[in-house]
């Protein structure tokens, strides 16, 4: 018995992978037609997982169903539950094309929030992506987006077209160590638009730039228990629309053997951010930075040992929400997005991805992961600025439901010096 509900929470958190803002490109779905577990398991046990995976899914001559689970939780907006049912088209050559996955929710911060999500890939390669949301308090959400790595072979093309209202946001003030009494809620408004053109390059090499355009406003947040950030930070929350106009240029090498679920290589990325008064935005700064990351994996890639560093320094008058901000499910993993904000930015992540056990089925694997994991960071406002002792200690453990290539689930537990701190998120951090 006690097996059965090992069974049922191991399909639970693999159904929630398919949940993904990011589900599988094309030819990576096939019809489900098997479901293989590499652990022993007979009689009652098996027929309960038969039975779950005929509940969950269905076919038709050119489409597969998913009925799932839509969940996540975080420190700020707290959990949310509800039901999401996705259509997998595919064409003749039973490759998929077209991926709806409407869902609706409930938070107990926004209320009921129906959502509709659209995914076209007009090759393995590319795609393209639509949602659309409004919740019944404060949040709503409006983006379009097309990628396409290998633009005639050798450019990278992104584009993205967005509105979208957000109050699960908190400000503490700046720096290392602000106190969490200083806690305050605020509504983050924002209208973007973003370019970025690449070249592909030799040696896993890509030059790219990036232009990107944002009208933000400040608003009053949901919770009324808590102070209003333009209230207790008048300086560091503006009234009304900010503009900001931000090129970047980056330099990016990437060696891993995939770029969602990677077991091997490196990527290393050195980028410098200029935002001026003549481009139209309403301050002037400039930032730069660099990131790192390892895989380093055992014989079998069994265990995959990630490493993650980031290093970021900003200089000018940019306002609070274009600043470093530190915490959330892929940075400091004990403490909400945005826990503390500054100019600088240093942060090294760890973690030990140790494959538990793999299932087979719809024709690809996935694995099941347990992650114990150590993360290390601060925020301080000058490089002369920056001290050791400001750095904040995280360490936790992660269970992962990995559909590879291309879709991860996760529950991360991360323990700081304010607590613990769940985060129920797609992706690996990184």
């Amino acid at each position: 018995m006690r097996f059965k509900w090992v069974v049922l929470g191991a399909l639970f958190i693999w159904g929630s992978t398919w949940a993904a803002v990011s589900p599988p490109v094309p030819n990576q779905v096939q019809t489900p037609s098997e479901l293989k577990i590499n652990v022993p398991i007979k009689g009652r046990a098996q027929r309960f997982v038969d039975w779950a995976v005929g509940l969950m899914t269905g076919t038709g001559e050119n489409s597969i169903r998913v009925y799932l689970p839509a969940l996540s939780t975080d420190p700020n907006s707290g959990a949310t539950l509800g039901f999401m049912p996705i259509w997998l088209l595919q064409d003749d050559k039973k490759a998929i094309r077209h991926i709806i996955a409407p869902s609706i929710t409930h938070n107990d911060i926004f209320g009921v929030n129906p959502t509709i999500r659209y995914y076209f890939y007009p090759h393995p390669d590319a795609q393209l992506f639509f949602i659309a949301s409004k919740a019944q308090t404060t949040n709503e959400r409006l983006t379009l987006r097309y990628i396409d790595p290998r633009f005639y072979d050798f450019l990278f093309v992104r584009g993205e077209l967005s509105h979208q209202i957000d109050g699960s946001n908190r400000f503490f003030g700046f720096g290392p160590n602000t106190p969490h009494s200083a806690e305050s809620t605020y509504s983050l408004d924002e209208s973007k638009t973003a370019l970025t053109l690449g070249l592909n390059l030799p040696f896993h090499a890509d030059i790219l730039w990036a232009m990107i355009y944002r009208d933000v406003e400040i608003r009053k947040g949901p919770l009324e228990n808590l102070p209003q950030a333009q209230v207790n930070f008048p300086d560091a929350a503006p009234d009304g629309h900010v503009v900001v106009v931000t090129e970047r240029l980056s330099l990016v090498r990437d060696s891993r053997d995939s770029t969602v679920t990677p077991t091997e290589g490196t990527y290393c990325e050195l980028y410098g951010d200029l935002s001026r008064k003549a481009l139209g935005s309403v301050s002037e700064f400039t930032r730069y930075g660099v990131e790192g990351r390892a895989y380093l994996p055992n014989e079998d890639a069994s265990r995959v040992s990630a490493l993650r560093f980031l290093y970021g320094l900003e200089t000018g008058s940019a306002p609070f929400f274009e600043q470093f901000w530190l915490g959330g499910s892929s940075e400091l993993r004990g403490y909400g997005d945005g826990r503390f904000v500054d100019k600088g930015l240093s942060l090294f992540n760890f973690e030990e991805r140790i494959r538990v056990y793999r299932m087979r089925a719809f024709g690809v694997n996935t694995d099941f992961e347990f992650t114990p994991l150590m993360d290390v960071g601060s925020v301080f406002p000058a490089f002369r600025q920056f001290q050791l002792n400001d750095y904040h200690f995280v360490g936790g453990f992660g269970m992962r439901a990995v559909v590879k290539p291309t879709v991860v689930g996760l529950v991360d537990v991360g323990y700081g010096d304010e607590g613990l701190a769940t985060f129920v998120d797609i992706d690996y951090p990184f």
